[in-house]
This record gives C-alpha cells, sequence and structure tokens, in this order.
C-alpha cells in the first residue's frame, strides 16, 4: 500500500507546515508527487516514521490507509501525525478530514493537516481568504538535513535506478575467480573480511576486483555476518548508515554476479533500512526475491520495514552478540 521510510537518527524537528513540508522530499528520499504524506512524531518531538501512499488509494480506501499506517505509528511508538497531499490530481478535503478523524479515534494528535500544490499549501485551517503560504525551499530544517548529508532523487524511477542491474553486470565467472585461501575456507574467511570492509572504506569508483571481491564475500553468511556486525556496533568507518557505505553497497549491486544478487540485494537493503530509507529498502528487496525468494536476510529486513520497526533494534540485536558468535555461527567453547 505504502512506502514507508524511517528517521535513522533521532531527530527533533519544527512541527509547523513551513518546517516540514519543504523537506519531505528529504525524509521520504525523493520528490513525491500525488501523494499522502504522513509525519510521525513520538511524545519527545522527534520525528519516528514517515510514510507514503498513492493518493488514489487514500480516497478510495481511507480506512484502510488510516488503519495500516496507525499501525505502524504504533510500532514506532508516535503520538502525532502532520497530514499532507502532496500535488494530489484530485484534491479532496474531505478525505483530508477523515484522515483526522480516524488518526484521532486512534489515539494519535494531529500536528496539522493540509495540502501542498505547485510550491505552496494551505491547511484546512486557512479561510478562503487566506493567502497562499509558499514553500521555503531554504527553510532551517532543509539546512540542516543537508548539513548531514541527506539528498533526496528526483523520484522513484531515480531511487530504483540505484539498485537495477547496470549494462555491464559482472559475468558469474568472475564471482568464481576470487581465489580460496590455500589455508582452507576457514583462512578465507579470515582474508575475505577485511577485504571487503577496505571496498567500503575506500570507495569511490570500483574495480571489477573490489566490487567481485564484496560480492562474493557477502555471499559467505560468516563473513557477511562479521561484516555487519563491525559496521553496527564494532566501531568500524564508515558505519552501517554512513551515506559512503550505501553508495559503495548500491554499486556492488548494479553490478554483482548474478550468483551473488541476492545476498547482497539484501545487504543493500539491510543498509537503506539502517539510514532510515525505506523506499530504497523497497526498490532493492525485489532483486533479492527475483534470484532467491527464500533469501532469509530480505525476508527479515522485508518484514521489518514493512511494520515499521525502527532501524535501533537492529542495532539492539547485534549489539547482543560478540565478533566470535558471527565468526562461527555459536558461542565458542571456553
Amino acid at each position: 500500500m505504502s512506502t514507508t521510510t524511517f528517521c535513522p537518527v533521532s531527530r527533533t524537528l519544527g512541527r509547523r507546515p513551513e518546517e516540514l513540508l519543504p523537506a519531505v522530499p528529504y525524509l521520504l528520499g525523493y520528490h513525491p508527487t500525488d501523494s499522502l504524506v504522513c509525519l510521525f512524531f513520538g511524545a519527545d518531538d522527534e520525528m519516528r516514521l514517515s510514510s507514503r501512499v498513492d493518493w488514489d488509494t487514500t480516497r478510495l480506501a481511507t480506512h484502510d490507509v488510516v488503519a495500516t499506517l496507525s499501525e505502524r505509528a504504533g510500532n514506532c511508538d508516535a503520538h502525532s501525525v502532520l497530514i499532507v497531499a502532496m500535488d494530489p490530481q484530485q484534491p479532496d478535503w474531505e478525505v483530508l478530514t477523515h484522515l483526522c478523524v480516524g488518526f484521532l479515534d486512534r489515539g494519535l494528535t494531529i500536528d496539522w493537516a493540509g495540502e501542498c500544490r505547485a510550491g505552496a499549501w494551505r491547511g484546512l485551517e486557512c479561510t478562503d481568504d487566506c493567502d497562499r503560504h509558499v514553500l521555503d525551499p531554504q527553510c532551517v530544517t532543509v539546512t540542516r538535513l543537508i548539513a548531514e548529508g541527506v539528498a533526496p532523487a528526483a523520484d522513484r524511477d531515480e531511487v530504483t535506478a540505484e539498485v537495477t542491474a547496470a549494462a555491464d553486470q559482472l559475468d558469474d565467472d568472475v564471482a568464481v575467480s576470487v581465489p580460496l585461501h590455500p589455508g582452507g575456507l576457514e583462512a578465507w574467511r579470515d582474508e575475505m573480511i577485511p577485504a571487503c570492509l577496505a571496498v567500503l572504506e575506500r570507495g569511490g569508483a570500483l574495480s571489477d576486483a573490489e566490487i567481485a571481491t564484496f560480492a562474493v564475500g557477502m555471499s559467505d553468511i560468516r563473513v557477511r555476518d562479521v561484516v555487519l556486525w563491525r559496521l553496527t556496533c564494532g566501531g568500524h568507518r564508515p558505519g552501517i548508515a554512513d551515506p559512503q557505505t550505501w553508495q559503495v553497497v548500491s554499486a556492488v549491486l548494479r553490478q554483482a554476479p548474478g550468483v551473488t544478487v541476492a545476498p547482497v540485494a539484501a545487504v543493500a537493503a539491510l543498509v537503506a533500512w539502517q539510514r532510515g530509507e525505506g523506499t530504497r529498502a523497497m526498490a532493492a528487496l525485489p532483486r533479492a526475491w527475483a534470484a532467491d525468494p527464500q533469501h532469509s536476510l530480505a525476508e527479515l529486513v522485508y518484514r521489518c520495514v514493512d511494520a515499521a520497526v525502527p532501524p535501533t533494534v537492529w542495532w539492539q540485536v547485534m549489539s547482543g552478540l560478540d565478533e566470535p558468535t558471527c565468526r562461527h555461527g555459536e558461542i565458542p567453547h571456553e
């Protein structure tokens, strides 16, 4: 029904429309059109969740939209919501009113509700003679998000292109050519972990060898889990939510050999989730399912994003483990 994204770090944002509406593309990851956008906040004034639903779906199934988004808001411990119809093709103020009533019935406070079209906004509280409120693209909230390294794509197609197979996708024989350590599988794993981390550290344009190394490394669950543990809570830089991590992982996914696509796509979706970018996570997951419909990590990320499970839950799980457990798959005996 909707594309959901999260606030990856605790942000206390103003709740007035002039502070938030110009920032919607930054909070969603792209510029939405003909959409319902809901921004949910906790009692501590921190933004917990942003969701987008096709406006036509909202008009036709308002009750279902409210029920679904309210459940997700509950998973994030949200207490209030800002509701906006973004460039709706068929404006409908009655629908906005029904949305407000529905959220109120489910215990949420309404911060603001209205419509944003052609660079200006009007709220349900505006009178007929109210002047147009023009968006300020350089408002404080936008400036702050830019300073944090947040940059929206032009549209959803541009987001999808970040994880679409490139014309020069590597052949499977490139993956096979990644050499096995002469000392055997465990020695190979010990070699691959720092090699994969080195690819993330360097960033930039990747060679075929680097792409193959990272893709093959993510295909081994022991290598993958140690790399993810170090990125999440092992103090490695860049971390799992760093922009460079996404840039590298998505670049690898575009060119990954076919036999490695499912694990790389699952890792890409996980990184997007940790960055609070549900749109990008949901763009990467179909590539994982196309290659392996039963991929466990892809299924885990999907369930979490679909239910609006906060990214911090992953950190809590990983921080309860240690590197030897991730490396060997069980708690080593003394």
